[in-house]
């Protein structure tokens, strides 16, 4: 089926909120100067994963299963670190160790998401879904920004 123009209204709409929810976030890397260091990682991480999900054959799709659940873990411990509020300096490492794992995972997501729209483009698909392949690759850039900055924030 073929998207329509509320497809494209309810994107723009999503990623306008999304970008003032994480106006804090770049509030707080801005106050430590670590804005500069966190983008250029992060540039090189969707570069990089970028031109390996081009060039490999097929092998990241294979991965879509195991990205979920990986997903869904990531998730599960960041709500698990909410409960550890009472050891502070526990809890930061935590922290810190979950956005370095995050970082794989959405860059796994960057190849993954990659192929697919290789994959799409291969096919020749008569109505392909570029709003929905764009969204993909905005959350993985945008998970990225925020695991690589995590990581980094002290």
């Amino acid at each position: 089926m073929k998207p329509g123009p509320m497809k494209y209204v309810v994107a723009a709409l999503y990623c306008a909120l999304l970008g003032q929810t994480i106006g804090p976030f770049f509030e707080k890397l801005q106050q430590k100067d670590l804005v500069q260091p966190v983008l250029i990682s992060v540039c090189g991480i969707f570069g990089a994963m970028t031109v390996a999900g081009f060039l490999d054959n097929q092998h990241f799709l294979g991965f879509g299963g195991y990205l979920l659940v990986a997903l869904i873990g990531l998730i599960v411990a960041r709500v698990g670190t909410l409960f550890l509020s009472d050891a502070k300096e526990s809890t930061t490492s935590a922290r810190k160790v979950l956005s370095t794992i995050g970082t794989g995972i959405f860059a796994m997501f960057v190849a993954y998401d990659t192929q697919r729209l290789k994959e799409d483009a291969q096919q020749k698909k008569k109505h392909p879904d570029y709003i929905m392949a764009t969204m993909g690759l905005y959350l993985d850039m945008l998970n990225l920004i925020t695991n690589v900055g995590g990581a980094l924030d002290n």
